[in-house]
């Protein structure tokens, strides 16, 4: 059974609002990354931009299942949730910058 039942409500809002203040500054940054104006030395920070949320992919998630190995630790604990989360949204950020190098081609 999930831990996260053993948690309190306000606990479980908490968390909540958590991930969607994440999500949120996720949104803002790849907005953000759509305004930058095409000049060289944006193109040469959205590479090494591209690089960190490629290797932000796999970290999170990765030390989530780790904790959950070595620790024993129920997914539901609020490092793996948010190890989860992140996830995709730096799939999300990957794309985005992706997509804002191929105008300068």
């Amino acid at each position: 059974m999930s831990r996260i039942l053993d948690y309190t409500l306000k606990e479980n809002v908490l968390r909540f609002i958590a991930i969607v203040m994440i999500a949120t500054l996720f949104y803002f940054l790849g907005e953000f990354l759509d305004r930058l104006p095409n000049t060289k030395e944006t193109k040469k920070w959205l590479r090494i931009a591209k690089k960190f949320a490629f290797l932000m992919m796999f970290i999170p998630l990765g030390v989530g299942i780790v904790m959950k190995e070595v620790n024993g630790t129920d997914m539901s604990d609020l490092y793996s949730l948010f190890a989860f989360f992140s996830t995709p949204l730096f799939i999300y950020l990957n794309f985005t910058i992706k997509n804002r190098l191929k105008e300068f081609e």
